[in-house]
């Protein structure tokens, strides 16, 4: 299956240019799930030709690099709406990494919070912890490497929790009719959800019900 994957932006430490840049984290997991990554640039004029020319089944917005200001969005925030745009034009079910839910939160009108702006809130950044998984109301252990959040109050309409943190942190969502899910934990770079991510990722792969 072809999936298009976002990627974070990145400056050469000997060049003076931006580069785009996607761990090979996320190729390891790729390969896992028999998955061809299909990267989608962040300086594309034509993004919906390319995109248009690419048969893919399944759009995955990677995590990596903060979002800009809402009224101030960064170049990478403006190809991530666009692609979200486009996917939801063609039903193609979305996946967002932890800022890819951060995004997903925003394109519907949701907003997000800096963790240190919220005084019971625990490190998120670079660290296990656990969350409740609100179908079964059962806990789960996930990694967790952001520095922003969605809080429950400010959560987009159309979405709905399905993860929450111990202090309150959004830590997956799904749209409530459209085929959208996003986590804020980092399945590619470990595995510690105990089986909670091949439930969630073969639901965006409509590999099961």
């Amino acid at each position: 299956m072809l999936v298009a994957l976002s990627m974070r932006t990145a400056h050469a430490t000997a060049y003076k240019e931006k580069r785009d840049a996607v761990s090979w984290d996320w190729i390891n997991f790729c390969q896992e799930w028999n998955i061809t990554p299909i990267l989608i640039p962040n300086s594309l004029d034509q993004l919906k030709n390319y995109f248009n020319q690419i048969s893919i089944t399944s759009l995955l917005l990677t995590g990596g690099d903060d979002l800009g200001p809402a009224d101030q969005p960064s170049e990478r925030d403006r190809v991530e709406f666009k692609l979200l745009d486009l996917a939801r034009e063609k039903n193609i079910p979305i996946l967002g990494v932890c800022r890819g839910l951060l995004i997903i939160n925003r394109y519907f009108g949701g907003s997000i919070i800096a963790n240190k702006k919220v005084a019971e809130a625990n490190n998120h950044v670079n660290c296990n912890h656990l969350i409740n998984w609100l179908p079964n109301n059962q806990n789960y252990e996930v990694n967790s490497f952001h520095n922003f959040r969605v809080a429950p109050s400010g959560l987009a309409p159309n979405l709905k929790p399905l993860a929450l943190s111990k202090d309150q942190a959004v830590e997956a969502l799904e749209h409530k009719q459209e085929n959208i899910r996003a986590i804020m934990w980092h399945p590619e770079r470990s595995h510690e959800s105990q089986g909670l991510d091949v439930e969630i990722i073969g639901k965006w792969l409509c590999q099961q019900d």
